[in-house]
């Protein structure tokens, strides 16, 4: 195919593509609009909330079309090169068997792990599906290739070294694993276990203490309404800190807390392990504030809230600043969650993270 019909039919794919995402977007802008109007919101309002967020970096009603469109462009971008590729093997006279080859980091998915090594015709595997022409889980992201086996390719080409994580997080700047062996420590003893929790953060580089007199009254008046420990920035040092609640029945058993309201209990907590709730206050620490736009959606959003509840546990429904916590604490704790809930919790927590 000539350079020039390539151009073309990239221009094409990449096109279709984004009218089908416009449409899609057109009905998701509509509800969102209906939603916005149902709380009181005039389109003054409304119309500079959205311009605001066009030009954001890290946009909430703009950011999945967005991603759409450059999955578009970049799916349009690999189909080309395919069917550049196959015709300049055509045109080069290079006839035989072709080997389906894949990269070498374990990520394939599982359609293109069954074909790594398959050795077909170039004819059978036109018919069956060539790399990125959507035939797999992996769609136009396919990073596979057919080669000819004259050529001698691997099966499985490793295309980057692998460098071992330093989290089990790919974005937490810190990792929490010692906060979840701390809670493997925990036992019985209400004082030790405190004890524990504060050593655990400090090593974190997190201000922790207990609650003191010389904190405002409304906080030490609250304190036997709130749970174990809260994350707060104090109003009178500015100092960010997580503030132990000692009256709190947490510290009696943070283990048997944990197992009772896991996701396996009550499942109002999104993890079941002794370190929960220390994952969950430096998950407070490491991430800010959502700013009043992004809780207003994430509050008004039921069938979100409704989907948390169901995956992630009730606590995280709550408002933004736990969702976020609850996933950081169950993503560390081995929990896997949906596309739609990783999504919004990069998204969120994009617009969160610490400087």
């Amino acid at each position: 195919m000539p350079a020039g019909d390539v151009i073309k039919a990239l221009m094409l794919v990449i096109h279709n593509g984004a009218m089908v995402e416009g449409s899609k977007q057109t009905l998701t802008f509509q509800q969102q609009l209906n939603r916005l109007r149902a709380l009181g919101m005039g389109d003054a309002e409304i119309r500079q909330l959205l311009l605001n967020d066009f030009v954001d970096a890290n946009p909430v009603y703009f950011g999945a079309y967005r991603s759409a469109i450059k999955e578009q462009i970049a799916g349009g971008i690999h189909q080309a090169y395919e069917t550049a590729a196959v015709d300049a093997y055509r045109e080069s006279g290079v006839t035989g068997d072709f080997r389906w080859t894949t990269v070498g980091d374990n990520k394939s998915c599982a359609d293109c792990a069954e074909r790594a090594g398959e050795i077909r015709p170039l004819d059978e595997w036109e018919l069956i599906g060539l790399p990125k022409s959507g035939f797999s889980r992996c769609g136009e992201r396919c990073r596979c290739e057919i080669t000819p086996v004259a050529f001698d390719a691997p099966d499985r080409i490793v295309t980057k070294k692998e460098v071992p994580k330093k989290s089990i997080l790919d974005d937490d700047p810190e990792d929490p694993k010692s906060l979840i062996r701390a809670g493997q420590e925990f036992g019985t003893d209400k004082k030790r276990n405190i004890e524990i929790a504060i050593r655990a953060w400090q090593a974190k580089g997190v201000n922790a203490r207990v609650v003191s007199s010389k904190d405002p009254k409304h906080v030490r008046a609250g304190l036997k309404r709130k749970g174990g420990a809260f994350y707060w920035t104090n109003p009178d040092t500015g100092a960010e800190e997580i503030v132990v609640n000692p009256y709190s029945a947490t510290w009696k058993d943070p283990a048997g807390m944990a197992r009772k309201h896991g996701p396996n209990g009550t499942g109002f907590y999104s993890s079941d392990d002794p370190g929960r709730i220390l994952v969950h206050e430096y998950g407070h620490y490491a991430y800010r504030d959502a700013s009043p736009s992004v809780e207003h959606l994430f509050i008004n959003d039921h069938i979100l809230r409704d989907l948390v509840r169901e995956e992630v546990g009730q606590y995280a429904a709550t408002n933004v600043r736990e969702f976020i916590a609850e996933v950081f604490t169950g993503l560390n704790n081995g929990r896997q969650y949906s596309p739609r809930i990783l999504d919004t919790y990069k998204r969120f927590k994009a617009i969160r993270t610490r400087a």
